[in-house]
């Protein structure tokens, strides 16, 4: 019996909540530092709150884990 892949969950998870967390704080740190326009960071954070209103968790949880660094890409 060939043996399938669970399906990833719909939802997010506490440490989908922790990563958020530690996302919004640093790239406010980074904002707040100068490091980031208020242009970019607010790019950024409609993408993040773009994709949790679409359902589309997978690319919430990168935003959450990469989000600092594909906004510093956008720069």
């Amino acid at each position: 019996m060939k043996a399938t892949a669970m399906p990833k969950s719909s939802q997010l998870t506490n440490r989908d909540h922790d990563n958020m967390e530690a996302f919004l704080s640093h790239v406010l740190d980074d904002f707040k530092a100068g490091d980031l326009s208020k242009k970019d960071l607010t790019l950024g954070l409609v993408q993040v709150i773009s994709a949790i209103d679409c359902g589309n968790v997978d690319e919430a949880r990168t935003w959450f884990e990469q989000g600092r660094k594909l906004i510093r890409q956008g720069s």
